[in-house]
């Protein structure tokens, strides 16, 4: 039995496909990798004196946050110590609504203060 001819198109179906409703991958590059170094190495250095916050007992998922008054990402930016970064005069308490707005705003106060003014001396 003989094939007949058609014209089948042979277009694969995922090019047919717009790409509505699909994320791109995000790119990994150096500094992604760099700062999830940083980030990691400053949440390690702040789960080591977690217990010296105040109120660090109200602590959870959807309660209070550890909050990283000047934010880890300001310190990767510019080249803050970890150990700084992750000093309990850069931590508080925070309701995780409110520091999940925060974002990568900073709080400087008295406290740490001296985390931004050490680093402008570098």
């Amino acid at each position: 039995m003989a094939l007949k001819n058609k014209n089948i198109d042979l277009t694969p179906i995922n090019k047919e496909r717009p790409l509505l409703g699909r994320k791109k991958k995000r790119q990994t590059n150096v500094k992604n990798i760099e700062f999830e170094m940083y980030k990691k190495e400053v949440w390690d250095k702040t789960n080591e004196t977690s217990h010296l916050i105040k109120d660090v007992h109200t602590r959870g998922f959807k309660t209070f946050h550890i909050d990283h008054k000047i934010s880890i990402y300001y310190g990767f930016k510019h080249n803050i110590p970890t150990e700084h970064i992750a000093h309990t005069s850069n931590l508080r308490m925070l309701g995780y609504k409110e520091n999940m707005l925060k974002n990568k705003k900073c709080f400087i106060d008295d406290e740490n203060r001296w985390i931004i003014e050490d680093n402008s001396v570098n």
